[in-house]
């Protein structure tokens, strides 16, 4: 037996600077995943997405990015506020995990920030994960 389960959530915030220090978790996710099947183990693979999204006034920099992965950095160069500035990293996590029939098994997501300059900040972040569960 082969399921699927997708998780989304989006979180808004007043306006934070991103933070000097690189990775700085910035929030956390959690979800918890359940085998449907009552009488097989399953093997658990994940896919997670993080996207922040930041506004850059001119001359501001920061980098985002999923643990203590930086998967994305930018600086604003031009003269004008940049907004809107995100970059949607995607991993597949090679770490998965075997579930006992029925049981389940949180899982908890960070995405970070850091290296922010010049009055960088963040305003909203979006979460999603993919499992999918293969009973053996």
């Amino acid at each position: 037996m082969i399921s699927f389960t997708n998780y989304g959530e989006s979180r808004d915030y007043n306006d934070v600077p991103v933070p000097a220090a690189q990775n700085t978790v910035l929030d956390s996710f959690a979800v918890t995943i359940t085998n449907p099947d009552t009488c097989r183990p399953a093997k658990v693979f994940t896919e997670r997405e993080i996207d922040v999204w930041m506004v850059l006034p001119a001359g501001a920099g920061g980098g985002t990015g999923q643990g203590s992965d930086e998967m994305f950095y930018v600086r604003n160069t031009g003269s004008g506020s940049m907004v809107g500035v995100h970059a949607q990293g995607t991993k597949f996590l090679t770490e998965s995990f075997t579930l006992a029939p029925g049981a389940s098994a949180p899982i908890t997501l960070s995405a970070t920030a850091g290296r922010g300059s010049g009055g960088a900040y963040y305003y909203s972040i979006v979460f999603l994960l993919r499992a999918m569960i293969i009973s053996l």
